[in-house]
């Protein structure tokens, strides 16, 4: 290539590049951008910014499986004053409730004495967004460069190559669409509506993001099916606490806000754990950061959460079955309060691991800083 070609590509380049910083100034914290199902989120997140200094995180697991209402109330029972919400969305991963928990640290102004404050994050929830939310805005917003080294955390060798491929192959793609702006600058001169018609539902009778979702005979039928063919015992599988949650939760305990709160790790539960269900360690520690793991998904120990007419599909509770899940939450919650786990007694960090301010990923702007 001659010289003349090669400058000229450089000068193309660099005003590209130019183009994008540019467009990012305008556009300023892309997650303020719409993005379906988390905007409508964030906007109950707003509306309960006062009174609410607790909140479940996760997929769509936590999203149809924990209800708030429950949930404090049975802590109530118990004299343990709290308020809760249910910000977990449909298809959601690690690197979403990260970005999300860290938004409701900033944005709740509950006064804390009133009562402990609890973030609670679904522990096997995927580490990126489902494939088909790739080109989404929910992805294209989200995956900043922290997000990216985040995701990148999630790629430990416990699992195969060809996953850490996948998972490492997805962070980059979303972050260049992030860096190109990719729908950005259309999405805030065009800003889109709220979807008020999924807030409601995730609102109407205190339901504080709680969704449920219509029954359908034929997955009822695949739940009563499994049901009948489980075997005696379901079997066991270990579980591990990726490099990556350990440095998700120790972030956040970083971030504004992040502190004097009580993080806890929930094992959201599937109707296949009939058949094989994943064993946790109780407890873990991230540096001097304490990290409880709440694993009602257990059906040896909790039979009543696994009753067919509790679940609306193969893995997704229905209402109902969403109650029995939080009250057991709840209630192991409270144990912990009056039998707390000695430190000895939890695993401590991986080897190899230190969460500390050089191993914990970059901070990114707050809510705040963006007024």
């Amino acid at each position: 290539m001659r010289v003349a070609d090669l400058q000229a590509v450089s000068c193309v380049t660099f005003g590209f590049a130019l183009g994008c910083i540019a467009i990012a100034q305008f556009i300023d914290n892309p997650l303020t951008l719409y993005a379906e199902q988390r905007s409508e989120k964030l906007t109950l997140l707003s509306q309960h910014r006062d009174d609410s200094c607790s909140a479940a995180f996760g997929s769509s697991h936590i999203h149809n499986g924990f209800d708030p209402r429950v949930f404090d109330r049975t802590l109530g029972l118990h004299g343990v004053p709290a308020h809760t919400l249910n910000l977990a969305i449909e298809g959601g991963s690690q690197t979403e409730q990260f970005a999300m928990a860290k938004w409701f640290l900033a944005e709740s102004h509950r006064d804390r004495a009133i009562g402990a404050c609890r973030i609670m994050l679904e522990l096997n929830a995927g580490a990126n967004l489902q494939v088909r939310h790739l080109v989404h805005p929910r992805s294209i917003n989200l995956y900043d460069a922290s997000i990216t080294e985040l995701s990148l955390n999630f790629s430990d060798a416990g699992i195969s190559w060809l996953r850490r491929l996948g998972r490492s192959s997805f962070a980059l793609a979303a972050a260049a669409m992030h860096y190109l702006n990719v729908g950005m600058l259309a999405s805030r001169v065009l800003p889109h509506e709220i979807n008020r018609d999924l807030l409601d539902r995730e609102s109407e009778s205190d339901r504080r993001g709680l969704l449920t979702e219509p029954s359908n005979t034929a997955e009822m039928e695949d739940v009563a099916e499994l049901f009948r063919r489980r075997p005696a015992a379901p079997r066991i599988v270990q579980g591990a606490l990726m490099r990556g949650l350990l440095i998700l939760v120790s972030s956040l305990e970083k971030a504004p806000g992040g502190q004097g709160v009580e993080y806890f790790l929930l094992v959201a539960p599937k109707f296949t754990d009939v058949v094989s269900f994943e064993e946790y360690p109780a407890c873990t520690l991230a540096g001097n950061l304490r990290i409880d793991v709440i694993n009602v998904a257990r059906p040896p120990e909790f039979p009543e959460l696994y009753r067919p007419d509790l679940w609306h599909d193969l893995a997704h509770l229905n209402e109902a079955g969403a109650a029995v899940y939080s009250r057991l939450v709840a209630e192991e919650i409270f144990r912990l309060k009056t039998q707390p786990r000695a430190a000895a007694a939890c695993d401590g960090e991986p080897e190899g691991i230190a969460l500390n301010q050089a191993t914990s990923i970059h901070p990114t702007p707050t809510v705040a800083e963006f007024g």
